[in-house]
């Protein structure tokens, strides 16, 4: 028997309250994504970085903006402004 919070249906898990929340999978694929687009060795200037990833995350927060996510976002968040000034 697999427990709501293992479960992964189209990158989302079910909370015990019934609520959609973020599966541990999906953060690990969008942060894979953001390591590829932030990497120090691409060659190309900051604004540039920042003109790729705007539609990376606001595409990503679109899709995923009805999950209950609240914390994971902020680490996530904090982790992304680490890479960037990096």
């Amino acid at each position: 028997m697999i427990r709501p919070k293992e479960l992964n249906f189209l990158g989302h898990s079910i909370l015990w309250s019934g609520d959609l929340g973020l599966s541990k999978e999906s953060e690990r694929r969008f942060k894979c994504k953001l390591r590829q687009l932030t990497r120090r060795n691409r060659g190309i200037s900051f604004e540039q970085m920042i003109k790729e990833l705007n539609p990376v995350l606001r595409g990503w927060l679109n899709y995923f903006k009805f999950a209950k996510m609240r914390g994971r976002l902020r680490h996530l968040e904090a982790w992304l402004r680490r890479k960037l000034r990096c």
